[in-house]
């Protein structure tokens, strides 16, 4: 494979981007929940506790997992992102529930203690040169058993737009088969404007 660059938003910096782009326009804003990712919490039936939204975005999975009782950290590297995350927060009921980061995913540093790590859209926007770091991070920030929920662009998904890079299945599996065993991986679609494909995927953390 030929070296992903990575992006960095449609103005040149995710800080840029949210800035100058109104919080309805942005393409990675389904203005809800994931859906996959309140499907997968519902088939795990997992017992809520710490848990991290990577790349929160405007925060609509961080305010769902905070209002199902999860207690949860809210990382972006953008800190207007982080103030659409406090107003989903606000907006729900929730505040003092999130704790929020302003942050490089590839800079945090966990206690292992997590159950859950959320990442809708973070990873696939990496350089290739980083996947190895980004798989270290996650699974530095969970306990063992614990789950990364990881939502990324399809190999369907025509090359000509630009923006993420697209995985295949076989891709995932091999990055992530070193900490993490696949649970399940399914397709599906970004909610928002655009409606890329996607892969969905949920690894267990060896």
């Amino acid at each position: 494979m030929t070296e992903y660059q990575g992006t960095k938003g449609p103005q040149g910096s995710w800080e840029e981007t949210y800035r100058r782009t109104a919080p309805g326009d942005l393409p990675w804003n389904a203005g809800m929940v994931d859906g996959d990712l309140k499907d997968a919490l519902f088939a795990l039936a997992l017992d809520p506790g710490k848990a991290y939204d990577l790349g929160c975005g405007p925060g609509n999975d961080a305010a769902f997992l905070a209002r199902e009782g999860w207690k949860v950290t809210a990382v972006d590297i953008s800190p207007t992102a982080l103030q659409l995350a406090r107003q989903a927060e606000a907006k729900a009921g929730l505040e003092g529930k999130i704790q929020f980061v302003a942050a490089d995913v590839l800079g945090l540093e966990g206690h292992g203690d997590a159950v859950l790590v959320n990442d809708r859209g973070c990873f696939h926007t990496l350089p290739s040169r980083h996947w190895a770091d980004y798989v270290k991070s996650a699974a530095g920030l969970l306990k063992k058993g614990g789950i990364l929920a990881l939502k990324v662009f399809s190999f369907k998904e025509p090359d000509g737009a630009g923006g993420p890079y697209r995985f295949t299945p076989e891709e995932l599996e091999n990055l992530f088969e070193g900490s993490f065993e696949m649970v399940s991986l399914k397709e599906g679609v970004f909610h928002g404007p655009r409606k890329p494909y996607s892969l969905f995927g949920v690894f267990r953390k060896k």
